[in-house]
């Protein structure tokens, strides 16, 4: 049954409500869970990676690399935006990360593009228990704060399914008492009617790879996982606009949630497609253009090519 986006958050927190936080050392943790990671921070039922300080070497690369692309490759672009994905260690009783550090000096070093701050449209429980995603069905405020400074309405209807539930990918690293948890996601017309064109899977036609659900890797049900480089297109979408986002595996549960206003939307991951050929894949005369970075990307560019 379809629902508007408000009373399901609304319900979907209410159930994933935190009974506290629990600081704990690296010492506590399996042997391989403590080597695998710097550190963690257990809030209740909730596993939090901690990805360090601000390095601003990295902050300078990354920033570097998109003023780099707006001015080459992607100059004939429309309108720039970009976002910081808050880490989940925004959001524990003593952040582990500080968001208004990483905004702002990712700020300090853009250049003629809009920056979108998302601090305060999340909370921990919009995130899975066992892995540093967000959860889709918790998104409708960053839609809608996307919505207000992009220009675009997030208002639609969809409806929710539910999947097997998870332990996500920190599953090799975790106490073996870890309890699964849910797993959902939001479909509807403009998700249904739209295809799809992955340069990984060129099998795949439609937005969720449902063969992911069960696996190991059930995130990647969202977009079919990480592709150098995705196509979308909806010939029933509210506009003709056309967007390209560059950005990591969290965007691959926010994109069909802009399926709806977006005619096109080309999905760039640079982890996996080089910035020096990217122009033989993509034309970005006369479209939309947003960076959406998680701050662990930020803090660790080098891996952006």
């Amino acid at each position: 049954m379809a629902r508007h986006w408000r009373r399901l958050t609304a319900g979907i927190l209410a159930s994933l409500a935190l009974s506290g936080g629990v600081a704990l050392s690296t010492a506590a943790l399996p042997e391989r869970f403590g080597s695998a990671l710097t550190g963690y921070l257990r809030a209740g039922e909730y596993w939090v990676e901690q990805i360090g300080t601000l390095k601003e070497n990295s902050v300078e690369l990354f920033c570097e690399k998109l003023n780099g692309l707006r001015g080459g490759t992607l100059s004939g672009a429309t309108r720039f935006y970009w976002t910081l994905i808050p880490d989940k260690g925004c959001y524990t009783e003593t952040p582990t990360t500080d968001y208004t550090a990483f905004y702002t000096a990712v700020e300090q070093r853009l250049d003629g593009m809009t920056g979108i701050n998302l601090s305060d449209t999340l909370s921990l429980a919009d995130y899975y228990k066992t892995d540093r995603h967000w959860r889709q069905e918790c998104l409708a405020p960053v839609v809608e704060r996307l919505g207000e400074r992009m220009d675009f309405s997030a208002g639609w209807e969809y409806e929710m399914q539910q999947g097997p539930n998870f332990i996500g990918a920190y599953r090799p690293y975790l106490p073996g008492w870890t309890r699964s948890e849910p797993f959902f996601w939001l479909t509807g017309d403009a998700i249904e009617t739209a295809e799809i064109k992955n340069m990984q899977r060129p099998e795949q036609t439609q937005l969720y790879w449902s063969d992911a659900l069960g696996s190991k890797n059930q995130y990647d049900l969202f977009l079919g996982g990480a592709s150098p480089l995705i196509e979308i297109q909806n010939p029933d979408a509210s506009t003709d606009r056309e967007l390209v986002i560059f950005g990591d595996s969290f965007v691959s549960s926010l994109v069909p949630l802009l399926c709806n206003t977006y005619a096109e939307i080309t999905v760039v991951d640079l982890r996996y497609l080089g910035s020096s050929v990217l122009d033989q894949y993509l034309d970005a005369t006369g479209r939309e253009v947003l960076f959406a970075y998680s701050a662990w990307v930020v803090n660790n560019s080098a891996m952006l090519r």
